[in-house]
């Protein structure tokens, strides 16, 4: 009789790893903070199995605290711009959680910005592309065989309005940007291509004007402030299950209506109406219309 608390958790154990469990499976990258966190606390709350890295340590930790995530394989402290780490990050958690349901690329930084292109640092250039670029590649050639061979589940990559519309100081970011808008429609054509039933959608989300620690110094950190724009938590509560609800839009054949494309949530238009009106004041004049992303249905 003693030995059955030990059985009774050895069985509850097993439960949890079960790959046929009811609950789907989410993975992030850049989840230290902004709306990476968001979207693991969220997705969390409504019932999904998140998996998800990010560089800071001290974050990783505080998030596995505050989610009570007893498996590290879970909120791991990854650099996404070390392969090695990276694959077998994703190896792990296919092997013990089984084909992701939803993946979700929003490792992002604006290292080396603020800078004119004539006067950039090689290094920090590098760093970004392998962070925006490099990173989703490494994503997808880990999980998306998986995903193909189910033929079910989305892709996203976040963007950016930047992905769009350049700004002066902006070159590591925003030729990142505009990089995994091609990324991801070259993605779109080869699931196709390969199989003219796919079911895998592979789009990008451009969050719209979020304040978040990217901000940091900057003067749209004041933007932000001062038009009480939302926080990456905020953004998540409004926007994950738009998410969602993505690959539920088929057009008139029955095809994935968002394949390819670049699409902002509803929360884009209103937060960069504040963007524009606010930089309106000191007299620049931006076109509201050019920073979002909404193609046509």
């Amino acid at each position: 009789m003693a030995e059955a608390p030990k059985e009774e958790a050895k069985k509850e154990e097993v439960k949890q790893n079960d790959k046929s469990d009811d609950k789907k499976l989410i993975i992030i990258s850049g989840i230290t903070s902004g709306i990476g966190a968001g979207m693991l606390r969220k997705f969390s709350s409504m019932g999904y199995i998140v998996a998800g890295f990010g560089r800071r340590k001290e974050n990783i930790l505080k998030l596995r605290e505050e989610l009570s995530i007893k498996d590290e394989l879970l909120i791991a402290s990854i650099d996404i711009t070390v392969e090695k780490d990276v694959t077998e990050w994703c190896s792990k958690v296919i092997d013990k959680y089984g084909t992701p349901y939803m993946v979700i690329h929003n490792a992002g930084s604006v290292i080396g910005c603020n800078k004119d292109t004539w006067e950039l640092d090689m290094k920090d250039l590098m760093t970004s592309y392998k962070i925006h670029i490099g990173g989703a590649v490494l994503l997808t050639k880990s999980l998306m065989p998986k995903m193909r061979e189910a033929n079910s589940g989305m892709w996203i990559n976040i963007s950016s309005w930047a992905g769009q519309n350049a700004y002066a100081g902006g070159t590591p970011y925003v030729s990142s940007k505009f990089a995994i808008e091609g990324l991801t429609q070259c993605l779109a054509k080869e699931l196709v291509d390969l199989n003219p039933d796919n079911q895998v959608l592979a789009c990008c989300v451009s969050p719209g004007f979020v304040n978040t620690a990217m901000l940091a110094g900057s003067f749209a950190e004041t933007c932000a402030k001062q038009q009480n724009v939302e926080n990456g938590d905020e953004w998540a509560e409004k926007t994950c299950q738009w998410i969602l609800d993505l690959n539920t839009k088929k057009d008139d054949n029955g095809k994935l209506l968002y394949h390819g494309k670049s699409i902002g949530p509803p929360i884009e238009k209103e937060s960069m109406k504040k963007y524009c009106e606010f930089f309106k004041v000191y007299g620049v004049e931006m076109d509201y219309n050019q920073y979002i992303h909404e193609p046509k249905e």
